[in-house]
């Protein structure tokens, strides 16, 4: 699960700024709460606001640089496919990052730093005690390599021709037995709606991925047929064929529908937009409730109904639809749905700035923070 990110550098966040998912033991404890040990609880939820162009697809960006960095590493990728962007005033200067995360009870740290084509530095700290660690530190420094491990060995020759733009970690997803295989399928385990430079906004472009993977996976076509019978979005069911001869699409998704005729199947090309978007959001939500990975979804709330919005995070927030302690984190533009959620739940994002609404001074505990948001007080509103 995931404890905390730091990000320095990074996209529109200038200055160093952190997110934490740790809540302090004095809060009342919710539904939505995950007991890590004795003393840490972690939320399994955090909701990011903000004004238009605030940072908070910025903010999610970095989560997601970092887990795709680990999961896509390889020998062959291309000297100029670092997908890090430094503040556009700072691209002399390198970008850093740093996510703390547990692996069952086991607290780790990792850290990097680069710039788009080069790592200066990357490491693995584990908690042992009161104190962190390292398992390894990796730094570039010219042609030299300085690398220093604990616990794992790796021959010299490796790390000498590890290329100097990719993972150590990721790098070794291709042995045999990797010594970070449960770091790296923790990060495989991370779902999300982000490209490279932004969002993917054609929903027609990311339904067809969508409809072969149900097609593949059709335990979830059942769960999201359940959830789509109890939705009510005019449809009964959804199902999937797949057309041999049509190599370029060959998978093909029909709602069912119940007429005073009887069932009738309709081209998915006719339903609704919002239909189409909540198929994608489950895409993406059902694999991270199995597996109890983390999704990182921006705007939820684009085009889907606020009760909706609701629906989908109480599937995390309940213990019989989420049993392996799935993480949600997510931004909105519209503040309806913090108005069902804790001051530790709720994030906000300013330009250059982002914290926990119960990080502000002199708010108190039962403050209404939707009404405070509306109103101003808590930031992270346009400027009218």
């Amino acid at each position: 699960m995931i404890s905390k990110l730091t990000l320095t550098n990074f996209l529109s966040f200038k200055t160093k700024n952190e997110v934490s998912f740790k809540i302090d033991n004095k809060d009342e404890p919710t539904y939505f709460d995950v007991d890590i040990t004795n003393n840490v609880r972690l939320n399994k939820i955090l909701c990011v606001i903000g004004a238009g162009g605030s940072g908070k697809t910025h903010l999610l960006k970095a989560l997601t640089f970092l887990t795709d960095f680990i999961t896509n590493s390889s020998p062959e990728q291309n000297p100029n496919l670092i997908r890090s962007e430094a503040h556009m005033t700072q691209q002399d200067k390198p970008t850093e990052l740093q996510l703390e995360f547990y692996v069952g009870d086991i607290l780790y740290r990792y850290e990097l730093k680069l710039f788009k084509q080069l790592v200066v530095r990357e490491a693995l700290y584990k908690k042992t005690s009161r104190q962190f660690s390292y398992v390894f530190i990796r730094e570039n420094e010219s042609e030299q390599i300085n690398f220093q491990s604990k616990k794992i060995h790796l021959s010299r020759a490796l790390i000498d021709s590890l290329p100097k733009n990719i993972s150590l970690i990721g790098y070794t997803r291709t042995f045999k037995a990797s010594p970070f295989q449960d770091i790296i399928n923790l990060f495989n385990n991370v779902f999300h709606n982000l490209s490279p430079i932004g969002e993917l906004t054609d929903t027609e472009a990311k339904f067809a991925p969508v409809i072969e993977y149900y097609y593949n996976n059709p335990k979830d076509l059942v769960k999201l047929n359940e959830i789509i019978s109890k939705l009510d979005l005019g449809l009964n069911e959804v199902k999937i064929e797949k057309d041999e001869s049509n190599i370029k699409s060959p998978y093909k998704a029909y709602g069912i529908h119940q007429t005073d005729n009887g069932a009738m199947k309709l081209d998915f090309k006719y339903e609704s937009h919002g239909t189409k978007l909540i198929m994608i959001l489950l895409h993406k939500l059902l694999p991270a409730l199995e597996s109890g990975g983390l999704v990182v979804y921006n705007d939820l709330d684009n085009n889907v109904h606020p009760l909706l919005v609701e629906y989908i995070i109480s599937l995390i927030k309940c213990s019989s639809t989420n049993q392996n302690k799935s993480q949600l984190i997510f931004s909105v533009f519209h503040p309806d749905i913090i108005a069902h959620l804790s001051q530790h739940q709720v994030a906000i994002t300013v330009p250059d700035d982002c914290y926990r609404v119960d990080e502000i001074k002199g708010l108190r505990k039962d403050a209404n923070i939707y009404q405070k948001y509306m109103t101003g007080a808590l930031g992270g509103v346009p400027n009218i």
